[in-house]
Protein backbone atom coordinates (compact mmCIF):
# COMPACT_ATOMS: atom_id res chain seq x y z
CA UNK A 1 0.00 0.00 0.00
CA UNK A 2 1.12 3.53 -0.75
CA UNK A 3 2.29 5.58 2.22
CA UNK A 4 0.68 9.01 2.08
CA UNK A 5 1.76 12.14 3.99
CA UNK A 6 -0.10 15.43 4.38
CA UNK A 7 1.32 18.95 4.55
CA UNK A 8 -1.45 21.31 5.60
CA UNK A 9 -2.97 23.88 7.92
CA UNK A 10 -5.92 23.72 10.35
CA UNK A 11 -8.23 22.25 7.72
CA UNK A 12 -6.12 19.09 7.82
CA UNK A 13 -5.55 18.76 11.59
CA UNK A 14 -7.07 16.15 13.87
CA UNK A 15 -6.49 15.42 17.54
CA UNK A 16 -4.17 12.47 18.05
CA UNK A 17 -2.87 12.58 14.47
CA UNK A 18 -1.25 16.02 14.17
CA UNK A 19 0.91 18.21 16.40
CA UNK A 20 -1.15 18.86 19.55
CA UNK A 21 0.07 22.47 19.72
CA UNK A 22 -1.62 23.23 16.41
CA UNK A 23 -4.84 21.21 16.41
CA UNK A 24 -8.11 22.79 15.34
CA UNK A 25 -10.13 19.58 15.09
CA UNK A 26 -10.11 18.70 18.78
CA UNK A 27 -12.99 16.80 20.37
CA UNK A 28 -15.13 19.95 20.60
CA UNK A 29 -14.73 21.01 16.98
CA UNK A 30 -15.05 17.45 15.70
CA UNK A 31 -18.45 17.27 17.39
CA UNK A 32 -19.36 20.79 16.24
CA UNK A 33 -18.57 19.76 12.67
CA UNK A 34 -20.81 16.67 13.00
CA UNK A 35 -17.83 14.41 12.41
CA UNK A 36 -17.76 10.93 13.93
CA UNK A 37 -14.05 10.24 13.73
CA UNK A 38 -10.85 10.67 11.77
CA UNK A 39 -12.33 8.76 8.84
CA UNK A 40 -14.53 11.81 8.20
CA UNK A 41 -11.55 14.07 7.47
CA UNK A 42 -10.89 14.95 3.84
CA UNK A 43 -7.37 13.49 3.97
CA UNK A 44 -8.28 10.15 5.52
CA UNK A 45 -11.09 9.80 2.99
CA UNK A 46 -8.52 10.34 0.23
CA UNK A 47 -6.07 7.88 1.78
CA UNK A 48 -8.77 5.22 2.02
CA UNK A 49 -10.01 6.05 -1.46
CA UNK A 50 -6.55 5.41 -2.86
CA UNK A 51 -6.10 2.23 -0.85
CA UNK A 52 -3.17 3.77 1.00
CA UNK A 53 -2.04 4.23 4.59
CA UNK A 54 -1.16 7.36 6.51
CA UNK A 55 2.56 7.99 6.85
CA UNK A 56 2.69 11.43 8.54
CA UNK A 57 0.20 14.27 8.79
CA UNK A 58 2.20 17.46 9.37
CA UNK A 59 -0.64 19.97 9.58
CA UNK A 60 -0.67 22.93 11.95
CA UNK A 61 -3.39 25.51 12.52
CA UNK A 62 -3.00 29.12 11.31
CA UNK A 63 0.14 28.36 9.33
CA UNK A 64 1.04 29.84 5.97
CA UNK A 65 3.26 28.83 3.10
CA UNK A 66 5.08 32.17 3.29
CA UNK A 67 7.27 33.55 6.04
CA UNK A 68 10.40 32.90 8.06
CA UNK A 69 8.84 30.95 10.93
CA UNK A 70 9.74 27.26 11.29
CA UNK A 71 5.97 26.65 11.17
CA UNK A 72 5.66 28.02 7.63
CA UNK A 73 5.40 25.23 5.11
CA UNK A 74 8.36 26.55 3.11
CA UNK A 75 10.64 26.08 6.13
CA UNK A 76 13.32 23.43 6.42
CA UNK A 77 11.45 22.02 9.41
CA UNK A 78 8.11 21.51 7.68
CA UNK A 79 9.57 20.25 4.40
CA UNK A 80 11.57 17.52 6.15
CA UNK A 81 8.91 16.25 8.55
CA UNK A 82 6.92 13.88 6.37
CA UNK A 83 8.51 10.51 7.08
CA UNK A 84 9.11 8.22 4.12
CA UNK A 85 6.08 8.81 1.88
CA UNK A 86 5.22 7.51 -1.56
CA UNK A 87 2.71 10.34 -2.02
CA UNK A 88 2.57 13.82 -0.47
CA UNK A 89 -0.63 15.86 -0.47
CA UNK A 90 0.01 19.60 -0.10
CA UNK A 91 -3.08 21.60 0.85
CA UNK A 92 -1.72 24.99 1.88
CA UNK A 93 -2.48 28.61 1.07
CA UNK A 94 -5.77 29.35 2.79
CA UNK A 95 -4.05 31.40 5.49
CA UNK A 96 -1.76 33.16 3.02
CA UNK A 97 -4.95 34.36 1.37
CA UNK A 98 -6.68 35.11 4.66
CA UNK A 99 -3.73 37.06 6.07
CA UNK A 100 -3.32 39.13 2.87
CA UNK A 101 0.14 37.77 2.06
CA UNK A 102 0.96 39.21 -1.34
CA UNK A 103 1.08 36.82 -4.25
CA UNK A 104 4.73 37.67 -5.03
CA UNK A 105 5.79 36.38 -1.61
CA UNK A 106 3.36 33.49 -1.86
CA UNK A 107 4.79 32.42 -5.20
CA UNK A 108 8.39 32.73 -4.06
CA UNK A 109 7.76 30.63 -0.97
CA UNK A 110 5.45 28.09 -2.62
CA UNK A 111 8.21 27.41 -5.14
CA UNK A 112 10.74 27.16 -2.31
CA UNK A 113 8.49 24.69 -0.52
CA UNK A 114 8.21 22.47 -3.60
CA UNK A 115 11.93 22.66 -4.30
CA UNK A 116 12.70 21.46 -0.77
CA UNK A 117 10.07 18.72 -0.89
CA UNK A 118 11.44 17.46 -4.21
CA UNK A 119 14.96 17.42 -2.79
CA UNK A 120 13.97 15.70 0.45
CA UNK A 121 11.58 13.17 -1.13
CA UNK A 122 12.87 12.57 -4.68
CA UNK A 123 10.85 9.41 -5.19
CA UNK A 124 7.57 10.76 -3.80
CA UNK A 125 4.66 11.88 -5.94
CA UNK A 126 3.81 15.40 -4.73
CA UNK A 127 0.25 16.62 -5.32
CA UNK A 128 -0.71 20.26 -4.85
CA UNK A 129 -4.31 21.25 -4.13
CA UNK A 130 -5.83 24.56 -5.20
CA UNK A 131 -8.06 26.60 -2.90
CA UNK A 132 -11.85 26.73 -3.00
CA UNK A 133 -14.60 28.82 -1.44
CA UNK A 134 -16.72 27.65 1.45
CA UNK A 135 -20.13 28.52 2.86
CA UNK A 136 -21.28 28.53 6.50
CA UNK A 137 -23.61 25.88 7.83
CA UNK A 138 -23.15 26.59 11.55
CA UNK A 139 -22.25 30.20 12.28
CA UNK A 140 -24.37 32.89 10.65
CA UNK A 141 -21.53 35.27 9.97
CA UNK A 142 -18.50 35.14 7.75
CA UNK A 143 -15.48 35.88 9.94
CA UNK A 144 -12.75 34.94 7.51
CA UNK A 145 -13.47 34.97 3.80
CA UNK A 146 -14.53 38.27 2.37
CA UNK A 147 -15.33 40.27 5.50
CA UNK A 148 -12.01 41.08 7.10
CA UNK A 149 -11.07 44.79 7.35
CA UNK A 150 -9.88 46.06 4.02
CA UNK A 151 -11.66 43.36 2.08
CA UNK A 152 -10.12 40.28 0.50
CA UNK A 153 -8.41 39.57 -2.78
CA UNK A 154 -9.84 36.85 -4.98
CA UNK A 155 -8.63 33.28 -4.56
CA UNK A 156 -7.75 32.88 -8.23
CA UNK A 157 -4.40 34.74 -8.11
CA UNK A 158 -3.24 32.31 -5.42
CA UNK A 159 -4.49 29.36 -7.44
CA UNK A 160 -2.61 30.59 -10.50
CA UNK A 161 0.53 30.57 -8.39
CA UNK A 162 -0.14 27.01 -7.19
CA UNK A 163 -0.77 25.75 -10.73
CA UNK A 164 2.31 27.43 -12.21
CA UNK A 165 4.65 26.47 -9.39
CA UNK A 166 3.47 22.87 -9.45
CA UNK A 167 3.84 22.65 -13.22
CA UNK A 168 7.37 24.01 -13.14
CA UNK A 169 8.30 21.59 -10.35
CA UNK A 170 6.78 18.64 -12.20
CA UNK A 171 4.11 18.11 -9.56
CA UNK A 172 0.52 17.14 -10.44
CA UNK A 173 -2.28 19.47 -9.36
CA UNK A 174 -5.55 18.55 -7.74
CA UNK A 175 -7.30 21.59 -9.19
CA UNK A 176 -10.23 21.70 -6.79
CA UNK A 177 -11.08 25.23 -7.88
CA UNK A 178 -11.72 24.07 -11.45
CA UNK A 179 -14.82 22.21 -10.28
CA UNK A 180 -16.40 25.55 -9.28
CA UNK A 181 -18.04 24.14 -6.16
CA UNK A 182 -18.05 25.31 -2.54
CA UNK A 183 -17.67 23.21 0.57
CA UNK A 184 -19.77 23.32 3.72
CA UNK A 185 -17.92 24.82 6.67
CA UNK A 186 -18.64 25.48 10.31
CA UNK A 187 -17.21 28.99 10.19
CA UNK A 188 -16.56 29.74 6.52
CA UNK A 189 -13.08 28.25 6.67
CA UNK A 190 -13.04 24.93 8.53
CA UNK A 191 -14.96 22.14 6.81
CA UNK A 192 -18.08 20.59 8.23
CA UNK A 193 -18.31 16.80 7.79
CA UNK A 194 -20.17 17.37 4.52
CA UNK A 195 -17.48 19.79 3.40
CA UNK A 196 -14.77 17.25 4.20
CA UNK A 197 -16.48 14.80 1.87
CA UNK A 198 -16.73 17.45 -0.87
CA UNK A 199 -13.03 18.23 -0.61
CA UNK A 200 -12.07 14.55 -0.55
CA UNK A 201 -14.21 13.73 -3.58
CA UNK A 202 -12.56 16.55 -5.54
CA UNK A 203 -9.07 15.33 -4.63
CA UNK A 204 -9.96 11.78 -5.60
CA UNK A 205 -11.48 12.86 -8.91
CA UNK A 206 -8.11 14.29 -9.92
CA UNK A 207 -5.87 11.66 -8.37
CA UNK A 208 -7.74 8.74 -9.91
Amino acid sequence: MKKISILGDSISTYQGYTNPAGVFYDLFNVAYADMHGVDDTWWMRVIHGLGGVLEVNDSFSSTTVSGSSPLCSCSDERTSSLGNPDIILVFMGTNDYGYHIDTFSFERDYRTMLRKLKANYPSAEIWCGTLIWSYCVKKEYNDYYGNLPGGQPALEPYNRVIRAAAKDAGCPVADLAAANVEYAAIDCAHPHADGMKTIADLWLNFMR
